[in-house]
């Protein structure tokens, strides 16, 4: 699943059938009450993380990274024009 991240001030919800979930310590998922489709991830900061196939025109987000490389399925290529992460730290090599 790909999801994009947005600082939260940014993003506009339409309708109200969000629910939220504290899932861990520090991290609240909301989701669809109608349907259960996942809508967000957030933790500690003013980052949201959006699945892309739930937005208006998923077409119009083009990855600039990929994470967890590690645990690729192996008929997923990795795109080479992506810069690539074996975890989800910005500090590591580009594979």
């Amino acid at each position: 699943v790909g999801w994009a991240c947005f600082r939260s001030e940014l993003v506009a919800w339409q309708g109200s059938s969000r629910k939220f979930f504290d899932s861990s310590d520090g991290v609240k998922r909301s989701f669809c009450n109608q349907c259960g489709t996942s809508l967000s991830y957030q933790s500690a900061g003013d980052t949201l993380d959006l699945p892309i196939a739930t937005l208006d025109n998923p077409e119009a987000i083009r990855p600039e990274r990929e994470v967890y490389l590690s645990h690729r399925i192996s008929w997923n290529a990795h795109d080479e024009e992506i810069r690539g992460y074996q975890k989800f730290k910005s500090d590591e090599q580009n594979t």
